[in-house]
This record gives structure tokens, sequence and C-alpha cells, in this order.
């Protein structure tokens, strides 16, 4: 939708007098680099506030969490407590997520070349139609099926199974480190968002190289699809005010309705008294 966005911009911004520029393609050409560059210059833009409050947003919820659930926990229960740790529980998630929006990269130069000549197609139409190819996916049988579902399974483990053990390598506690895979799930899952949104000028088809689509495959993917599902559910639910909810305010009301009951109890011994 690339080639709309920008006419829609040219003549928006001139109804009156669009039909005009339109029928001139020197013209047509000039206005489509015009517009594609403000159009380009605020996906710059936007990526760049999303690197800076995402991480905001992802330290701050990481110190919520972390002084309000992993401190306590690893201090007085587990026993695990370590300043190192912490340090590493709290700086690598936002990290992460600014590192994976700062290597977002905007559309490359040739890209609006492409965008030039689909615009050309639409305003001036040839004769000759285009033709496009849809490719359906072939039906697998269930063997196939099943040893596929196996495999995805298998990177599943690998790749949690990796992470989890990197983290006991920092001496990261169990709870701490459940809660970083959270937070780095949901991480992925943003990062990849991020990215394709900042694809939304992109007409040239992106090549991947070989060792990119290994890492995806094998070792981001699980990641992103935990992320999505978690995502989901913390729209519906809102896991942090959950996990507060448990671990902080009910523990307080329970101890308050206790202190109140035992009020309660000695008032009455009182009243027997006299």
């Amino acid at each position: 939708d690339t080639s709309y966005l920008i006419l829609g911009d040219i003549i928006a911004a001139d109804p009156l007098g669009a039909l005009d520029k339109l029928q001139k393609p020197d013209a047509l050409e000039n206005l489509t680099r015009e517009f594609y560059r403000k159009r380009l210059n605020q996906l710059k833009s936007r990526i760049k506030r999303a690197a800076i409050f995402s991480t905001i947003s992802i330290f701050a919820t990481k110190m919520l969490l972390a002084f309000a659930i992993e401190i306590p926990v690893d201090k007085y229960i587990t026993g695990q407590f370590s300043y190192t740790t912490l340090g590493f529980s709290i700086l690598l998630p936002p990290l992460l997520m600014f590192f994976l929006v700062l290597t977002t990269r905007p559309p490359n130069k040739s890209n609006l070349e492409l965008v030039i000549m689909e615009i050309m197609k639409i305003v001036y139409r040839s004769e000759q139609k285009e033709t496009c190819e849809v490719k359906f996916f072939k039906k697998r049988g269930l063997l196939l099926t099943l040893t596929i579902n196996i495999f995805y399974l298998t990177t599943f483990i690998i790749a949690f199974g990796f992470i989890w053990l990197a983290l006991g390598k920092l001496h990261f506690g169990n709870l701490s480190r459940i809660i970083f895979l959270i937070f780095f799930s949901l991480i992925c899952f943003a990062g990849v968002k991020i990215r394709e949104r900042a694809k939304e000028l992109t007409i040239e088809e992106g090549k991947e190289g070989f060792l990119i689509f290994l890492f995806e495959s094998f070792f981001a993917l699980p990641f992103i699809r935990v992320g999505k599902w978690l995502s989901g559910q913390w729209a519906r639910y809102n896991i942090i005010i959950i996990l507060l909810t448990a671990l902080i305010d009910m523990p307080f009301q329970l101890f308050t309705e206790f202190l109140e009951q035992w009020r309660y109890f000695l008032k009455e011994k009182k009243e027997e008294i006299h």
C-alpha cells in the first residue's frame, strides 16, 4: 500500500491542483520523492521514539518487579541474593529492547525508485495487465505433520533451556529466571512488531541470509511465539496487577484482617473480665 499512501499525501496536500500535477510525469516524480522523504523522516522519528519509550517502559517495569518480588524472595526466602545478579536482571531486558529497536533499519534508497515506478503504473495505466502468482501451502501428511511438530517442540526446549542454563551460570534464582524469560519473550515479540512497522514503506523484497534464517527459526521463533501469547494475556488480564495483588496486596490484606480479628478477640476477653 506504499504507493497509495504517497498518492494520498500528494492529493491531500493540494486537492484542487492535484489533477494537473498528476498529468505531468516529471512533476509527479518530484512530488513522489518529496512526500516519500516526509513519510520516511516520520518513520525514522517513530523508530527513535519507540527505542526510547520502550526501553524506559521495560526498565521501569523490571525495576518494579525486582524490588517488589525478586529481591524479597532471593534475599529472605531462597538466600540467593546477589547485587551482580540484580544488576544483570534489571539492565539486560531494557538493553536488549534498545538494541532490537536501534538495529531496525528503514527502507533502502533503491526502494524509492520502485515506489516511483509503482505510482507511475497506477496513474498512467497501461493496456498490459500484470499478473501476480499466488502460492498455496501444500497439505502435509500425518507423519510429516507429526515430525514437524516434534521438531518445533524441540526448538522450544533447546531455546528456553539454553537461556535457563545461561542464567543459572549468572547465579539467577528460579523466580528471577522465570521473570527474565517472560520479559525476554515479550521483548522479542515487541521487537518483531516494531521491525514490521518499519517496513510500512518498503516495496522491495527483503533478502535474509542463511544464518539469520537459522537464528530466527531455531532460536528466536519460540520466544516470539511465547511473547505473542503473553502479550495477549497481558492485555486481557493485566499480569502485572495480578502478580502484585497476589504477592503484595493479598498478604497485606490477610495480615490486616488478622490484626483486626486479634483486636476483636482481645476486646471480647476484656469484656469477659468486667
